[in-house]
């Protein structure tokens, strides 16, 4: 810093003149631990404006293997703004429910935020954090009932893809070979230049076992590249100056890449990935809404189904892609024969060509996907979607049952419903969809102020947290913590 600012430059240069140099590993250390407190103050001064916020909670262990939780804030400004942030990294010595509840806890109290004012928390699907009776979401509600919990829609979503691509035989095998294939180049920078050699453009991206985010990239990479793939296989398998290991490895790649079924279950896979990826990015959003997110993913379940109609275009185009680059035919399986004990039921179903087999496999695919969205993504807690249809639509049921689950003034409530609803027929024309034509409307501080209580209303369902990705972002800073922890 002093080499660009002369502040620092004359305060170096007057170490010669005092011991007081400030520089030892003490020293840094409390400095940045008065700048963390410093930062933490401005949030928690941030949040004490706001009339509740929502806790966002995840766990992860170090490579020393020590467990780590993150505590993220979420929080609605006077200017309906949403804010996400971090208030610390936290060691937990159990992962229990007792546990990481009684860390949530000490965390809150320490920085005097009373638990009553959370209105929303979330956390990813594991049974000690979204144990319904004994998790730490339960334990919350015990405390605040108000607390609306929120399994991670993006991480749901997630799931949604591993259960989908696992369901099917052909579409799981083909992601794992391929998950092996580029382990097997990006292990070995020979191989890599040997890829670029036969005339790949790209090099092969790593395939994330938990993220599916990342799986579309590896696959787009294998797919563009496949004729580059396969010459290069066949290279390694045929030089002799490779390790036996080495050029064994390469020719079965090579026989599997010349596999139609392969080929078939590859090309599938990323199509479904291509569905659901920029759905995953969108839900990570920071503004993302439970609302909207259960709406996006809606949208995903529809555009699935749809693909079912698409076989036809999709073999007609893969047979000709497969005939271009020297993949095998599609064949039948080799017939089932079922035990003799068992010969008295019916013949199990043999599929008259190969078309119709992998028409049942395509099929397979898209409705695990289908039905794994509409299992995961249909049992929401109906709390927020009550409050925001008493937003919308200024129902009386609805704003009955949203005024007694946050202890609101009922009548209040259902007239500043009422106006707001009139004023989006007499400004707009049209009558609110969603949170953002509300959010839209009621920027105006003035309409704010006149409609207190369906701004306050707004804010706590904006307040509820859709995703967990804030407090999975901050684990990006272990490494850093590591080694600023690592001074002598």
């Amino acid at each position: 810093m002093a080499q660009h600012d002369p502040v620092p430059k004359r305060w170096l240069a007057r170490r010669k003149e005092s011991r007081m140099h400030f520089t030892s590993p003490e020293a840094l250390a409390e400095v940045q631990r008065q700048l963390a407190h410093a930062v933490i103050r401005r949030v928690v001064d941030e949040v004490g404006v706001a009339e509740s916020f929502a806790v966002v909670v995840d766990e992860t262990a170090d490579v020393a293997g020590r467990e780590h939780m993150v505590i993220c804030l979420r929080f609605v400004t006077e200017a309906l703004t949403v804010r996400e942030t971090s208030i610390g990294l936290y060691q937990a010595d159990s992962t229990t429910a007792a546990a990481l509840f009684g860390l949530i806890q000490d965390a809150l109290t320490r920085l005097q935020l009373p638990m009553d004012r959370i209105r929303g928390q979330c956390y990813d699907g594991a049974a000690n954090m979204a144990g319904a009776f004994r998790g730490v979401q339960a334990r919350v509600k015990a405390v605040e009932p108000r607390a609306v919990f929120v399994h991670c829609t993006a991480h749901r979503l997630n799931l949604v893809c591993q259960e989908a691509l696992n369901g099917v035989r052909e579409v799981r095998d083909a992601i794992q070979e391929v998950g092996r294939l580029a382990s097997f180049y990006r292990d070995s920078p020979k191989r890599m230049v040997a890829l670029e050699h036969a005339g790949a453009q790209m090099s092969l991206r790593p395939l994330c076992p938990t993220r599916w985010t990342c799986s579309e990239a590896c696959l787009t990479s294998v797919v563009k590249q496949y004729g580059p793939l396969v010459t290069s296989l066949d290279k390694l398998a045929d030089d002799a100056k490779v390790r036996p290991e080495v050029s064994a490895t390469a020719s079965g790649f090579g026989k599997t890449l010349r596999d139609f079924e392969f080929f078939f279950g590859l090309r599938v896979a990323l199509l479904l990935l291509q569905v659901t990826t920029p759905a995953m990015r969108t839900m990570q959003g920071q503004s993302q809404s439970v609302s909207a997110n259960l709406g996006v993913a809606r949208a995903v379940r529809d555009v699935v189904l749809s693909q079912r109609d698409r076989f036809e275009r999709l073999w007609a185009e893969l047979t000709s892609d497969a005939e271009r680059l020297g993949v095998g035919c599609p064949r039948l399986r080799r017939p089932f024969r079922p035990p003799r004990r068992l010969d008295g039921g019916s013949e199990p179903h043999q599929h008259a060509c190969p078309k119709g087999r992998y028409r049942q496999v395509y099929c397979e695919a898209v409705d695990w996907l289908a039905g794994s969205i509409s299992g995961r993504f249909d049992s929401d807690e109906p709390t927020l979607a009550t409050a925001e249809k008493a937003l919308l639509t200024a129902k009386e049921d609805a704003l009955v049952a949203t005024a007694t689950f946050y202890n609101l003034d009922l009548e209040r409530l259902r007239l500043h419903c009422q106006m707001l609803v009139d004023v989006a027929s007499s400004q707009r024309k049209a009558p609110l969809t969603s949170l953002d034509d509300v959010v839209a409307l009621l920027s105006d501080e003035g309409l704010r102020q006149v409609l207190p209580a369906a701004t306050s209303l707004l804010r706590l369902v904006l307040t509820a947290p859709a995703t967990s990705c804030a407090a999975e972002r901050a684990f990006s800073l272990l490494r850093r913590l590591r080694d600023g922890c690592a001074l002598p």
